[in-house]
């Protein structure tokens, strides 16, 4: 039996996948975040087994690189207090998806992106205290459990800084709150 026997996609699937991921990738290299937000929307088209665990293993992959590349200007204080918050928002989301309809959790989180958009348009600026960060690490924490989308909270408080402090500082956090999102679904048991 080949690898391929045992994978429910085609070849054709396999293929498309690795495009968008490609794409995806590209998105979050250049600006630190952003593979999910690419990616989701489609893998979810494809085959929903691929959200949340494998997309925020990719995001892990991604942020190593990225992170370590912007290493000199990560906002560490920052940084702190918004992973101290996605320990329960990553906790909160496992918990979540384990009990809630996938269209229910769908609609709730594409109206919270949404809302961050709004937020971001209408020029309101959310200043990167610690406890803004703590509260936003617990939504993100919550957003990447239920749908691998964690970078959008971080990178709505950190969008007037410059790039590359938006880069390393969002590469940190994520390398960190991935792990904790992964742990989290796989305690719950909903890689994917």
């Amino acid at each position: 039996m080949n690898l391929l026997e045992l994978c429910p996609l085609t070849l054709s699937d396999i293929l498309i996948v690795c495009v968008i991921m490609t794409v995806g990738a590209m998105v979050h290299g250049s600006i630190g975040f952003g593979l999910a937000l690419v990616v989701v929307p489609l893998l979810i088209l494809i085959d929903p087994i691929m959200v949340p665990g494998p997309v925020v293993f990719s995001v892990l992959i991604l942020s190593i690189l990225i992170s370590y590349k912007n290493r000199d200007s990560i906002d560490l204080s920052g940084l702190k207090s918004a992973i101290i918050g996605r320990i329960p928002g990553a906790i909160a989301g496992a918990a979540v998806i384990v009990v809630l309809p996938t269209t229910i959790l769908s609609i709730t989180l594409a109206a919270i992106v949404i809302a961050a958009v709004v937020i971001s348009a209408i020029g309101f600026r959310i200043q990167p205290t610690s406890i803004n960060l703590f509260f936003t690490g617990i939504l993100s924490g919550f957003m990447s459990s239920t749908t691998s989308m964690g970078g959008p909270p971080m990178a709505m408080i950190y969008q007037h800084e410059t790039a590359k402090r938006l880069r390393g500082t969002l590469g940190g956090f994520l390398l960190v709150g991935t792990v904790i999102s992964l742990a989290a679904l796989h305690v719950a048991g909903k890689f994917g």
